[in-house]
């Protein structure tokens, strides 16, 4: 993938939210900004995925990657829906039980019950509040840890991340250039006049070929051994040390190059090869410049076949030839990082368990036909990819193609190894859950809870209604019949309410009279006592409906946020944004190989070859070119550099006489 330019991942001051998804048509390259009618700003990034994949990716919401702090300390809190617990079927289910549960035990109550409005049930709110106490505690340590664990695996991501961009840093600095060399002793790069070995230039000059690959670079000779495993004689023992670490310019003649079985067909020639053209059965696999370079490890024909079976360079598992241009640095960083994305990826399909296809990696670019064989039934697949980028290092250190090999292995391979070790931690937290009898007891609690609050809630509410119904049943004998109004005539006949003065015939009950005491025209106001008593019944019912429509909310959309959060992977929408990361590293190490390789001018300062040869103590004292962009005037000091340099021409000139 490559970088989006100005991704959505500008400011959230427009929106509440920066999401990231599958959705919608993307533009040219796959990475395209959405927005809703609120502002609600999401990155779709794109890659071509297996169907079931892509069916999953459809259903599932986008995911958030930021929100805005204002918006959610703002009234807007309430226009959110996506992304919240709000949005779960399961909590919903949930919680419509426990209401239809409250809503029966209320109507049966007032059926069956008469003297409904005097129940008691304080000794039964003291048991729910008791739990409630208890479960808020246990809750709470429940999301503290889903939290921690959430973190954690943020930031063993961010280190598997982290490991990729370093890694690329590292090839960055230390993989050579094609005309680039290395001493084989002390690993530092080579003058290019230092280079060359009197006898390579004698076979250049005899060949006519000295000057085909790169400027004058020397042909040198691929060290290769007998049947029987004694070196070739013809060379002699420096020239046979160094030969696996000369300049990989040296040009495809090193590819064909052979070592006879027999003295009668060893000849002092040289031998040269075709450079316009690759050996007989080969493609150059690893030859790539736009797409990912694909490195074959088979596939001889037979003829090649029995060519090695008699001549077996040693070490060598590719064409020489093959194996030079697919180690060339611009090859060696894609390929690091089409395997770190490659990485990556597995990691997220280890966590959400789907790690059987990897179809839409071949899809995507990111593994050719034999990679994607060799990986499809092995175990582990993302620590692999680790251990195959810790084999490019190594064969990059015996092809002398690291400066300082020693050290840039060492850190080569302590960056792989923590790398296999993030995937590995990563895959810990995954496969390790919480205990099950602390999150079982929890979710017993919080059900058992729920249900006697729901019991609670009806009985309450059934009292709250028929005192209600008491208070009003006189009034309500205005406009209908006789009878009960929300259940059996005793419950009428306890009425306090007052009747319209001559009010009487068999409308009239128990406590109806001329006594009764009215306010307003026609009795129809209540005693303000009796007002009192009415908002305060209402206040009560108010109170238990609010109960069950917040508690049992509160408690489930905790258990299922904790869960949620606890497993942070796949296409939630608060799951960590795969797609987002994969795109946002390979943005990363491009600009490593393009703005960080080229560097300030300070870095593109003149090389100073004779100067390298030198001890360091003479190399102040070298004659240098002169560059606008020398290191003086980058740094801005242009007096001091030329201080220095009358100091260097008085002491030339000491040294002189």
């Amino acid at each position: 993938m490559r970088p989006h330019s100005g991704s959505a991942l500008g400011s959230t001051k427009a929106g509440g939210r920066l999401e990231a998804g599958a959705g919608g048509a993307g533009s040219a390259n796959g990475n395209s900004p959405w927005s809703d009618g609120r502002g609600v700003v999401s990155l779709s990034v794109r890659q071509l995925e297996a169907p079931d994949r892509e069916r999953k990716r459809r259903k599932g919401p986008r995911q958030i990657v930021r929100y805005s702090d204002e918006v959610i300390s703002s009234w807007q809190v309430f226009t959110l829906l996506s992304g919240t617990v709000f949005t779960s079927r399961r909590l919903w289910s949930a919680v419509a039980l426990y209401w239809v549960l409250a809503l029966v035990i209320c109507l049966l109550i007032l059926h069956f019950e008469s003297e409904a409005s005097h129940l008691q049930y304080t000794s039964f709110k003291a048991l729910v509040d008791y739990l409630s106490t208890l479960i808020g505690f246990l809750l709470g340590m429940y999301v503290s840890n889903s939290l921690s664990r959430w973190w954690s695996l943020r930031m063993h991501i961010d280190h598997l991340w982290g490991c990729v961009d370093d890694l690329c840093m590292l090839a960055c600095s230390h993989v050579l250039e094609e005309d680039e060399q290395v001493d084989a002793s002390t690993g530092v790069l080579r003058a290019p006049a230092l280079a060359t070995s009197p006898r390579s230039r004698q076979s250049d000059t005899e060949s006519g070929q000295g000057e085909q690959w790169g400027s004058g670079a020397p042909e040198t000779r691929s060290r290769c051994k007998l049947e029987d495993g004694s070196s070739d004689p013809a060379r002699p023992q420096s020239e046979r040390d160094a030969g696996e670490l000369d300049s990989p310019d040296a040009g495809p003649a090193t590819a064909n190059t052979k070592a006879v079985t027999s003295d009668e067909g060893r000849d002092d020639t040289p031998r040269t090869a075709h450079a316009s053209r690759p050996p007989s059965g080969r493609t150059w696999t690893g030859r790539l410049v736009e797409s990912e370079p694909q490195i074959r490890l088979g596939g001889d024909s037979p003829r090649q076949a029995a060519d090695h079976s008699q001549i077996r360079p040693a070490a060598l598992v590719l064409d020489e030839q093959e194996e030079r241009l697919l180690l060339t640095k611009a090859n060696v960083l894609r390929l690091i990082l089409r395997l770190g994305k490659v990485a990556m990826n597995l990691t997220f399909d280890a966590a959400e368990r789907e790690s059987g296809d990897l179809s839409y990696l071949q899809n995507a670019g990111l593994l050719n036909a034999e990679e994607l064989r060799l990986l499809e039934p092995a175990p582990s697949k993302a620590q692999v990819v680790w251990v195959w980028l810790s084999q490019l290092g190594t064969l990059l250190a015996k092809r002398g193609r690291l400066l300082f090999a020693a050290n840039a292995t060492r850190k080569w391979h302590e960056i792989c190894a923590r790398g296999r070790g993030e995937v590995a931690a990563c895959w810990a937290f995954v496969e390790t859950q919480l205990p099950f009898s602390y999150v079982h007891l929890l979710s017993v609690l919080v059900h058992i809870n729920n249900l006697f609050l729901s019991i609670l809630t009806g009985v309450g509410a059934a009292a709250c209604v028929s005192q209600l119904a008491e208070t009003y049943e006189a009034r309500a004998t205005w406009f209908a019949p006789p009878g009960p109004l929300l259940g059996s005539s005793s419950v009428l006949a306890t009425s306090v309410a007052t009747a319209p003065p001559g009010a009487g015939g068999p409308g009239a009950s128990a406590g109806r009279g001329p006594s009764s005491v009215r306010g307003g025209e026609g009795g129809t106001r209540l005693r303000p006592m009796q007002r009192t008593a009415v908002w305060e019944v209402t206040q009560m019912l108010l109170m238990h409906v609010m109960l069950l429509l917040v508690i049992p909310i509160f408690y489930h959309g905790m258990i299922n946020l904790a869960q949620t959060i606890g497993h942070p992977f796949g296409y939630k929408s608060v799951a960590f944004p795969k797609d987002l990361y994969v795109h946002l590293m390979d943005a990363e190490c491009s600009s490593f190989f393009t703005v960080g390789q080229a560097g300030p001018p300070l870095f593109q300062a003149a090389p100073f070859p004779a100067s390298a040869a030198r001890s360091p103590s003479c190399a102040d004292l070298s004659p240098t070119p002169s560059s606008a962009w020398s290191s003086s005037s980058f740094l801005g000091r242009d007096k001091a550099g030329a201080a220095c340099g009358v100091k260097a021409k008085a002491a030339r000139d000491k040294l002189g006489r």
